[in-house]
């Protein structure tokens, strides 16, 4: 039997044979040499080059478009702050104020900060219950001709309360140089508030 075989073995037969176990195997190979700077845009797919495809450092701001350049130079990483910088020159002073006499009260008739009051000599509640303040001002101040400007406090005025002066006098001493500030609710009805005055 196999001096029949063998005498069938010949070189057509043997690579017949190796060819179909080739097939059967699923073995293949292709070797493709592609001539130096023949693949252009137009060999290239769409979405075929990522970012993980290409080498690091492979591309710089040259191979970018000026209007990439551009956004990232907007966008770029803020660098780290500076030193801080030398202590200004002291301003010069201003000139005095014109206001002849002023002062902060609070809503029982005292004084906000007596440093940063002019020319008053005291502040008090009047006789009447609620809503009213006698403010005895300097000697060289006419208390029964002075024009007192009263405004309210901002968290007192913003809950719709009004304030303002009266030169009648009808609670305050004419004797000891005083003027009368009135003060009203949101309802119109006396009330004690804070507020500022100024005499011009």
């Amino acid at each position: 039997m196999l001096r029949g075989i063998r005498s069938r073995l010949t070189y057509a037969n043997v690579m017949a044979t190796v060819a179909v176990f080739i097939a059967l195997g699923g073995v293949s190979y292709a070797a493709v040499k592609l001539p130096k700077n023949s693949v252009g845009s137009a060999q290239i797919k769409k979405n075929a080059v990522t970012g993980a495809k290409v080498k690091s450092g492979a591309i710089s701001a040259i191979d970018l478009s000026q209007a990439v350049r551009t956004q990232l130079a907007k966008a770029g990483v803020p660098g780290p702050q500076g030193p801080a910088g030398a202590q200004g020159a002291q301003g010069v002073p201003g000139a005095a104020g014109s206001a002849r006499a002023y002062g902060t009260v609070k809503e029982d008739g005292t004084v906000v900060d007596p440093a940063r009051m002019k020319n008053v000599v005291s502040v008090r509640r009047s006789g009447f219950p609620t809503g009213r303040y006698c403010i005895a001002l300097a000697p060289s101040i006419d208390a029964a001709t002075a024009n007192v400007v009263v405004s309210l406090d901002y968290n007192f005025a913003s809950n719709g309360s009004t304030v303002g002066s009266d030169s009648s006098r009808s609670d305050c001493s004419a004797t000891s140089n005083e003027v009368e500030i009135k003060s009203w609710g949101a309802t119109g009805q006396p009330e004690d508030n804070r507020f500022t005055f100024i005499v011009p």
